[in-house]
């Protein structure tokens, strides 16, 4: 259970920082920061799900609850639910976002000739 309890709490801390990274948008070149915020987030759920059945199977058959134990096991499963519900997994883009708004040299023009008209 210790060694949960410190994979849990050390997959906490990274997807947090990686969280506020994307937050505070900071300039990051060649590091791939939205597959390592998932795989920190599998990593954090897979240690949260496992440790709560852990917890709950040992505190059936020997009666002690280990209250901390089954708080920081919660605790993991909630930022992969908080990324699922406020940015929904299917919309992580690994891909380089291309911005065509940035374009001075070439800007982009809206073309009215294709617009319907009813």
């Amino acid at each position: 259970m210790r060694i949960l309890g410190i994979i849990g709490q050390v997959s906490l801390l990274l997807s947090l920082f990686i969280m506020l990274g994307f937050e505070f948008s900071f300039p990051v070149t060649g590091i791939p920061s939205a597959f390592i915020l998932l795989c920190t987030l599998t990593i954090s759920f897979l240690t949260g799900v496992i440790g709560l059945t852990v917890g709950f199977i040992y505190s059936l058959k020997s009666g002690a609850r280990k209250a901390e134990f089954i708080a920081l096991m919660g605790a993991c499963i909630i930022p992969i639910t908080l990324v699922q519900v406020t940015l929904g997994l299917q919309n992580i883009s690994f891909a380089e976002v291309n911005d065509i708004t940035t374009n001075i040299e070439n800007p982009p023009v809206y073309d009215q000739s294709r617009e319907r008209r009813f």
